[in-house]
């Protein structure tokens, strides 16, 4: 699906997208989904759109559970602003993005399991 499909799809209404992938093509499916009025985007990776009328936030996921936390050997803060954000989407959506919201060491070894799957899925031999 494209973002243009997207928007036609949600009445040229979405105004909010929080991009769990926020690379390849996945930022500009997004900017082309939001509302022809503008809104705002905020991506887990650092990204960049082309709209002047969507504002381009970056949201590194683990703040969304308002705690602080330990991120390649830096004590990140808690960030409330990041967790009221997260509070406007889907709660299965950031559970899914995020890792299931509590410590990084959760997310890395998940995404190290999805890693494996997806390898194991895409190679010649299959399961």
């Amino acid at each position: 699906m494209t973002g243009f499909q997207i928007r036609e799809y949600t009445g040229d209404s979405l105004t909010k997208v929080f991009d769990c992938i926020s690379e390849g093509d996945s930022p500009k499916i997004c900017c082309d989904a939001i509302s022809s009025k503008g809104g705002v985007i905020s991506y887990l990776l650092q990204a960049k759109h082309d709209r002047e009328d969507v504002e381009n936030k970056h949201t590194l996921g683990y703040t969304v559970t308002g705690e602080s936390f330990e991120f390649r050997s830096r004590e990140m803060p808690a960030k409330p602003e990041d967790f009221e954000f997260g509070k406007k989407y889907d709660t299965t959506t950031v559970l899914t993005c995020v890792g299931v919201l509590t410590r990084v060491q959760i997310h890395r070894a998940q995404h190290k399991a999805a890693r494996l799957i997806s390898n194991l899925c895409t190679s010649t031999k299959g399961w």
